[in-house]
């Protein structure tokens, strides 16, 4: 029953923070997920601070008496895989959290009101709609390569002989 209330919570916060921070389905769902893993993330830390704080006066009680045991480092070994959990799970979301940004594609509408925001693969076609003139538009994207030095066959030597001495 508690996991559910937790889980039935955090999809409200979760929507709740999307849909005041976005304008469109797609930008919708990209802030859910975020605001799903952050509620996550911190609800886990915070369930793990109130039991780290609680290990911890166990420890210092059983020090302060001078019983020290298998049970004290256990609890220790405990102490320092539930940081190191935690941190992990810190710096996944952060990786997380900029490979969306780097993969995402930000466009103007041609009407000029409106940006395009999202996930497009290249060389595939994806219908989007602009919320200001209701126009939809097909988007391709496409990648070109230029080259921007002189092709290895064209290199003369003698040229390059010459510049350098000159």
């Amino acid at each position: 029953m508690k996991y559910g209330k937790q889980i039935l919570l955090g999809v409200m916060v979760s929507s709740a923070i999307a849909y005041g921070l976005s304008n469109n389905l797609q930008e919708f769902s990209q802030r859910f997920v975020l605001a799903a893993l952050g509620y996550t993330a911190i609800s886990y830390w915070i369930e793990n601070r109130t039991q780290n704080d609680k290990r911890v006066e166990e420890l210092e009680e059983l020090l302060g008496k001078k019983q020290v045991d298998e049970r004290v480092a256990t609890l220790e070994n405990m102490l320092q895989e539930s940081d190191a959990v935690i941190t992990e799970q810190e710096e996944v979301i952060k990786t997380y959290e900029s490979l969306l940004d780097d993969a995402s594609v930000k466009f103007p509408c041609n009407c000029g009101q409106n940006m395009f925001d999202g996930i497009f693969k290249p060389m595939e076609e994806f219908v989007v709609e602009c919320d200001h003139c209701n126009n939809k538009y097909s988007v391709t994207l496409k990648l070109d390569t230029v080259l921007i030095t002189e092709p290895l066959e064209d290199l003369d030597t003698d040229k390059l002989i010459r510049k350098n001495i000159e």
